[in-house]
């Protein structure tokens, strides 16, 4: 994961708003049952995505 807009072909990405970030997820990427759960958490000064389905 990195942060800002990815540096290759943007085509190759689908972008999900998430609490007012964009997230980009690459079209090749390999999910568990189909479905990618991207979270956000702010805690005082602490911000963290969190990604869930995504299998290695």
């Amino acid at each position: 994961m990195s942060v800002g807009k990815p540096k290759e072909n943007i085509d190759d990405f689908d972008i999900y708003p998430v609490d007012g970030i964009d997230v980009y997820v690459t079209v090749a990427a390999n999910t568990i049952a189909g479905e990618l759960t991207v979270g956000y958490t702010k805690i005082l000064f602490s911000e963290k995505l969190t990604v869930k389905g995504l299998a290695l």
